[in-house]
């Protein structure tokens, strides 16, 4: 299917000659009804399927390489870790976000 009949649900109409009268055939309703269930049952499921992969690829591929540390008490402070603060206060936008690292 190409991308124009999967979002609007209709095959695209192409510039044609129609000086002889010579009108395509319009869409019924229940041609129409049809199409909707075809979209809902085979097309939209596909969409999504195919979506959650790649959102799993890319979390995957963001976890590997962002590590996130969560530290709640003092007593899970690792000896020897090194940390950075963030500066609530800044003298301008060009001064560091971070002050550190200490350990």
């Amino acid at each position: 299917s190409s991308p124009f009949s999967l979002m609007y649900a209709c095959k695209v109409n192409m510039p044609e000659n129609y000086i002889r009268n010579n009108y395509p055939i319009q869409m019924t309703v229940d041609g129409s009804e049809e199409r909707v269930k075809y979209m809902e049952n085979s097309v939209f499921p596909a969409i999504t399927e195919r979506t959650t992969k790649i959102n799993e690829v890319y979390a995957k591929r963001y976890d590997k390489k962002n590590t996130m540390l969560y530290i709640y008490t003092d007593e899970s402070i690792l000896i020897g870790l090194q940390v950075m603060i963030t500066l609530k206060r800044r003298a301008n936008e060009l001064a560091p976000i971070y002050e550190g690292p200490y350990t």
